[in-house]
């Protein structure tokens, strides 16, 4: 977290968006990989389900494809070049007075 004093009497604090939302990193997910993976073999548009509900809905393909479902704070997500999770990519800047 960055905290700053701006012009006009106002402090600017700059800290990660899962932090501001407190959002549980290790919720686990359909990574880009796995999305592309089961999009290939159903006909559902939407996989933005935790790890669980995946499964439930697609126990066979799981296994056959191996999905990782890695946790949202994982490099792995959303895909494999990321330098940092999804969580991670996104900032939050807050202006308060000082």
């Amino acid at each position: 977290m960055q905290v700053r004093t701006a012009a006009g009497g106002l402090s600017l604090t700059e800290l990660p968006l899962h932090e501001l939302l407190g959002a549980d990193l290790r919720a686990r997910c359909a990574s880009y990989t796995d999305l592309w993976r089961l999009r290939r073999f159903t006909r559902e548009d939407v996989f933005a389900f935790p790890a669980g509900e995946v499964r439930r809905r697609h126990p066979i393909l799981c296994r056959l494809l191996g999905l990782e479902l890695p946790e949202l704070g994982s490099p792995r997500w959303p895909d494999a070049g990321a330098a940092g999770g999804f969580a991670q990519l996104f900032r939050a800047v807050l202006l308060r007075k000082a």
